[in-house]
């Protein structure tokens, strides 16, 4: 990962008890705002930090590589808000990150001021290919939204 740009880790009595990356994929990934929408057009006319306007590149970074370990609260917040003043030290508008609803540190990561962005994960298996979806539970899945 060349592009990673810091790893962040919370250990406890010598063993490692979270780590969280922040990762700048603006080498190979851009975006730029064409329009708007529902409530972000009328964020857009208001101004100020909220959205980007019309035309920006959105300069985002992303919390990358999550692993806490007994998906302890308090190492996720800790790590959460180091990643986040990091982002922002290195001028980024947004820190992307991407938590099933499920996932017991969603209440955590919505507690920092957010822009929610619902998705559906999908699973494509082939012909004579293994049958992953016959061994999902209902565990929260983990999808790395850097990698996406």
């Amino acid at each position: 990962f060349e592009a990673l740009a810091h790893e962040f880790s919370d250990r406890r009595d010598g063993c490692i008890a979270g780590v969280m990356g922040l990762w700048d994929q603006s080498a190979y990934k851009q975006s730029v705002v064409r329009a708007y929408a529902g409530w972000l057009k009328v964020a857009s006319w208001l101004g100020g930090s909220i959205v980007p306007r019309v035309g920006d590149h959105v300069r985002s970074a992303y919390a990358a590589l999550v692993v806490i370990a007994g998906d302890d609260p308090s190492v996720f917040r800790r790590l959460l808000a180091e990643v986040s003043a990091a982002a922002v030290t290195r001028g980024f508008q947004y820190l992307v990150l991407g938590l099933d609803a499920r996932d017991p540190l969603l209440p955590a990561a919505r507690a920092h001021r957010h822009i929610l962005y619902r998705s559906r994960l999908y699973l494509a298996s082939w012909p004579n290919g293994a049958c992953l979806h016959e061994r999902l539970d209902q565990r929260p899945v983990y999808v790395d939204v850097a990698t996406l």
